[in-house]
């Protein structure tokens, strides 16, 4: 299918930002594989006043993000070889997954890693005192 000056462009952005995407993807999925399978960062996994699971989980989060951007990779170079509507439309779905999954870990990283200052105590033992406000609203 020949096309014009504007459709050879956006085909054009399209290759541009697929390749910064797959540069991403492996960099993520790179620097993932090294901190999970390095020698100098094998210590990290030991120590045992560091709480290791959330770095295990945020590692294998980034190897799964570095995975699921090559993919997308692969099938946005599909997308801009073959010029297929139905296609571009199931790239746009996978980046629209990929935007909620990453936001959605984003904010369950937040969420996890909030822990009380001391949580030795728990504030839903101690008894409610009444105060003047309420004797004054029970008074009504």
């Amino acid at each position: 299918m020949a096309l014009d000056g504007c459709g050879a462009f956006c085909k054009c952005i399209l290759i541009f930002f697929n390749v910064i995407f797959a540069l991403v993807g492996f960099a993520c999925l790179g620097l993932g594989l090294w901190l999970r399978f390095s020698d100098n960062t094998r210590v990290i996994f030991t120590i045992h006043d560091f709480d290791s699971s959330t770095f295990v989980v945020g590692v294998t989060l980034l190897i799964v993000l570095g995975c699921v951007m090559l993919f997308v990779v692969m099938v946005g170079g599909y997308v801009a070889c073959s010029e297929e509507r139905c296609a571009l439309i199931v790239v746009r779905l996978f980046l629209l997954c990929l935007e909620v999954g990453f936001h959605l870990s984003i904010s369950c990283c937040v969420l996890c890693v909030e822990q009380p200052s001391n949580p030795s105590v728990n504030k839903a033992e101690e008894p409610i005192k009444e105060t003047d406000d309420d004797q004054f609203c029970s008074s009504r």
